[in-house]
């Protein structure tokens, strides 16, 4: 225990400061018990100079100190608007009366400090000053805490039992951080006129106590806001080390409609770096930012009798404020999150025009907002990307699907509004967006608007080809026609078989085992009795461990004039072979003219089908762009051709 500095009179085992002590040098007390006793006694600096550091102690204010304000206050440390000087209170508790008038302290630290007004009798003002250490502090049955201008840390703060939690009349934008109140008597804040009413609050990670529907403002330019901070390290989900260059992409409404505020990426160590400054939103130097904070409210004040969510009534409100109070309203501010790492899956809830709401601290923070424990931001692996983003870059023509992969992955990194590619073994998804292969495009790979373009001049992307042709003829009466496999098929290789006839009783053929009828193709006929029209019906398969024939039935008997092709084709999507209904047409008289038909995906092929029943056997001509006609015939004709 000790005291340096400061005159004291000693008494069972208490220091009594009894007249106006007034340090314009260095005083100190350490592990004491020091009271305030007298109208004149008073712990203070001068108005230039002069620190005091109280640790480790108790101090108590009698009920008869004095009761004056700013420099005449039991404890001050010059004035309010003084920044030359210190009264820091460390470890310690302020005791305070009960009054029975106002009192006033002013100090510019509390750390890990409690101020409580005995029986909360509410006459005890505690005023702060500019750069003040507010850390780790209870507030307890004392009139109001008002911060006068914005301290340097204001953290871990506990307001109990006091009419209003906080009061900024005039100190500008003020930054809580974890912020706990209770036995509210009036309201969770207060906002003045002062500094014509340029009073904010930013309220970090607020405790579920601190309620924003309890404000009191006093003036249509204060202003509450409240959000949350998160504190990732990004790292890779099944190795745990830290993921390098993955993109970070913040947006919000707070605007009115949803923008970029600011983007990151993370360093070797996970941590994210950028140039915005996403606590004051605006911008800096491209450095380590590994805290996000997160906006999630506004509390927005409404001229005075303006519709508002939220008001006080004027009857709550004692004395000198009776008459100041304004409406307000609770806006959500919508924030989204937009991560991408070329090495990894797109994290759920985290893509484009996702939202993401935290509801409390994400990792954690020390009062001077240095991180204490990161919270590991877990990123699943991408099976499908075979080399690192620098090589994929680097490609200057594309040797396969892995590679157009790797490729589109890098792309989607880097560039707004790329679609995101999915890879399931040999199958690609671009969803919704076209690819173009283009031997004459001049560049190896390039987007645009909803297409991927890809130069097979100088890429081994293969594009839909056909295989083989085969036909079958049954010219006479029959009820089922076999079709052989043409040579050189393979697993995923896409068939469609084509049976066409010339009259039957029934019109319709069974569909081989393992088959499908593409939607929109059921039997197409022309009229007539069933006995006297003709009929064409298409099935398709994608093949696996297929040789062989075919043989496809019909339900109907008196059947003439069966013939049937298959077409097989090569490198086409199995998994949506075919991206769009088809469409069919029928005509009693004139040549086979099918309908038009839209495909979803460019680079897609068209496959027309005709037949025709009581004509003279002629080559067909074929339409223009098309190519690959086959034409079977028994004594009349049909053809196709894509």
């Amino acid at each position: 225990m000790a005291i340096s500095g400061i005159t004291t009179t000693a008494n069972n085992g208490v220091e009594r400061i009894t007249n106006k002590q007034t340090i314009t040098g260095i005083g100190t007390a350490d592990g004491e018990t020091l009271v305030l006793d007298g109208g004149t006694s008073t712990l203070e600096t001068g108005t230039s100079t002069g620190t005091v550091t109280i640790t480790n102690c108790q101090v108590k204010l009698d009920s008869d100190t004095p009761t004056g304000n700013d420099a005449a206050g039991a404890i001050n440390y010059g004035g309010r608007t003084i920044t030359t000087t210190t009264m820091a209170f460390r470890d310690s508790l302020i005791l305070c009366g009960p009054f029975t008038g106002r009192h006033n302290i002013q100090v510019t630290e509390l750390t890990r400090t409690k101020v409580i007004e005995a029986d909360n009798t509410g006459e005890m003002f505690v005023y702060t000053g500019t750069d003040a250490i507010i850390d780790d502090v209870l507030f307890r049955g004392i009139n109001v805490w008002e911060v006068f201008a914005p301290p340097s840390i204001l953290f871990n703060v506990i307001v109990d039992a006091v009419d209003y939690a906080y009061l900024n009349w005039e100190g500008g934008r003020l930054d809580f951080f974890s912020f706990v109140v209770s036995n509210i008597g009036i309201a969770h804040a207060w906002h003045g006129t002062g500094n014509t009413g340029n009073n904010f609050v930013y309220q970090w990670n607020p405790d579920v106590s601190w309620d924003p529907e309890l404000m009191y403002l006093t003036d249509t330019n204060n202003r509450v806001y409240i959000g949350y901070t998160a504190t990732w390290r990004f790292a890779d989900r099944d190795t745990g080390s830290s993921v390098e260059d993955a993109l970070l992409i913040f947006n919000d409404d707070r605007t009115g409609s949803s923008s970029e505020l600011g983007r990151f990426t993370t360093n070797s160590s996970g941590i994210l770096t950028g140039t915005y400054d996403s606590q004051n939103n605006s911008s800096g130097g491209n450095i380590e930012r590994p805290t996000l904070f997160i906006q999630t409210l506004e509390v927005e004040s409404v001229d005075e009798g303006s519709p508002g969510a939220f008001t006080f009534p004027v009857s709550v409100i004692g004395g000198d404020q009776g008459n100041r109070q304004a409406n307000y309203d609770i806006d959500t501010i919508t924030p989204e999150i937009e991560i991408r790492s070329y090495l990894h899956e797109s994290p759920t809830g985290f893509a484009v025009g996702d939202s993401f709401t935290p509801t409390e601290e994400i990792g954690a923070i020390a009062s001077d907002l240095s991180v204490t424990r990161f919270q590991d931001f877990l990123l699943p692996p991408d099976a499908g990307i075979t080399v690192n983003k620098t090589t994929a870059d680097a490609y200057s023509g594309l040797a396969d699907l892995e590679q157009l992969f790797d490729r589109t992955k890098a792309e989607w990194r880097d560039n707004d509004g790329f679609p995101l590619p999915m890879k399931n073994g040999v199958i690609l998804d671009f969803g919704a967006t076209n690819l173009v292969l283009d031997g004459n495009a001049g560049s190896t790979f390039a987007f645009a608007g909803n297409t991927i373009t890809v130069d097979t001049s100088t890429s081994s992307i293969p594009p839909i080809s056909l295989v083989g042709t085969t036909e079958s003829i049954s010219s006479g009466e029959d009820d089922e026609i076999t079709i052989a496999f043409p040579g050189g098929i393979a697993d995923d290789d896409f068939a469609i078989i084509i049976v066409g006839h010339a009259q039957s009783d029934e019109n319709a053929w069974n569909t081989p085992t393992d088959w499908a009828i593409p939607t929109g193709l059921t039997e197409v006929q022309t009229g007539g009795s069933p006995a006297s029209i003709p009929g064409i019906s298409v099935f398709t398969k994608v093949l696996s461990s297929d040789s062989g024939s075919v043989t496809i039935t019909n339900v109907g008997t008196n059947i003439s004039g069966i013939v049937a092709q298959m077409r097989v084709y090569r490198n086409v999507d199995t998994s949506v072979p075919i991206d769009v209904n088809s469409t069919t047409a029928s005509n009693a008289t004139g040549d086979p003219n099918p309908p038009s038909i839209t495909s979803v995906n460019d680079g897609s092929m068209i496959i027309a089908i005709g037949f025709q029943d009581d004509g003279d056997q002629a080559d067909p001509t074929v339409p223009a762009g098309y190519g690959n006609l086959v034409s079977t015939a028994t004594l009349d004709g049909a053809g196709t051709g894509e």
